[in-house]
């Protein structure tokens, strides 16, 4: 018979020893991989976009060898993320296939982890990123995918936190983007189909900014609800113009900054004018009755005299 092994009294077994220096490597190597990805933020700011994008390598090298978790899987996201958008951003499109790749895996990562907040967020600011490179190879058809996508990862929510609210807003807006690239290349009435869609997410997007507005007053956000307001205008005009003026009204109220009304009134003004080239032509079509005729001369005049209101709204 075998002699007992005695067991060692004190401290621990000498498996749980080996768990605990492994755990403790996992551990540090995590820490390593995200001192990294600080590191690329820092660099990125400070336009060292090669150096960032070093730093996310080294990042993205270490977190492939750490156990799959939530949370190392969402940091591998997140870097992915971030070097796809700076390979974009330093290299154009030279870099475009090793950045979607980037995108790619980081959407293939982060879509099972959704239902967690941060998950979700990285998730959809990858679709976003990938929208937007696959519109600068003009493949319209394609970002609309992903941009629809990104729509329903992020949807609008009554209370939702102003992050949120943000990415849905800039994710209409790459929706948007994609449908004015792709509705010259369709048939009329996959065109109507297409801006009808697209007229529902701007509008519902635009609804939200006005909401907002105190809460989201930085640059890129600016911008996207800059675009949305100029897509949803020019979508109108040529669409549904007797909604036009409604929406120039609304989207005017408790307004503050003067350059963005300056913007917004010029973006009205353009969308005014293409409007009333609209209606004009509906007018001396032989199939227009009179009632519409006269529909259309009072929708005119109330285009021209919003025209003139424009810069007291």
């Amino acid at each position: 018979m075998g002699r007992d092994v005695e067991q060692p009294t004190g401290g621990k077994q000498p498996s749980q020893v080996r768990h605990s220096s492994r755990s403790d490597a996992i551990s540090s190597n995590y820490q390593e991989a995200k001192a990294a990805m600080n590191r690329g933020h820092s660099l990125a700011t400070s336009s060292a976009l090669a150096e960032a994008i070093d730093a996310y390598s080294e990042a993205i090298r270490i977190l492939d060898t750490l156990p799959p978790s939530q949370e190392t899987s969402n940091s591998l996201g997140a870097a992915l993320m971030n070097r796809g958008q700076l390979l974009h951003q330093c290299h154009g499109l030279e870099q475009a296939e090793r950045a979607l790749q980037d995108f790619q895996r980081a959407a293939r990562l982060l879509t099972p982890l959704k239902r967690a907040t941060w998950p979700r967020r990285n998730l959809n600011g990858v679709l976003l990123n990938q929208a937007n490179l696959l519109l600068d190879l003009q493949l319209p058809s394609d970002a609309l995918h992903v941009a629809n996508t990104a729509i329903e990862t992020v949807r609008f929510e009554r209370h939702a936190d102003p992050t949120d609210t943000e990415l849905a807003v800039l994710a209409a807006r790459s929706y948007c983007d994609a449908v004015g690239q792709l509705l010259p290349t369709l048939p009329p009435p996959e065109q109507d189909r297409l801006a009808q869609q697209a007229n529902k997410h701007s509008q519902s997007a635009l609804a939200h900014i006005r909401a907002l507005r105190p809460y989201l007053p930085h640059e890129p956000f600016a911008q996207a609800s800059q675009r949305l307001f100029h897509f949803g205008c020019l979508l109108l005009a040529t669409l549904l113009p007797a909604e036009l003026p409604h929406l120039i009204a609304h989207h005017f109220q408790d307004l503050q900054d003067e350059r963005t009304r300056t913007q917004l009134i010029n973006t009205s003004r353009e969308a005014i004018q293409l409007a009333l080239q609209e209606i004009s032509k509906t007018a001396k079509s032989p199939h227009t009755s009179p009632q519409d005729q006269d529909s259309l001369a009072q929708l005119s005049q109330r285009l021209g005299e919003l025209h003139q209101q424009l810069p007291f709204l």
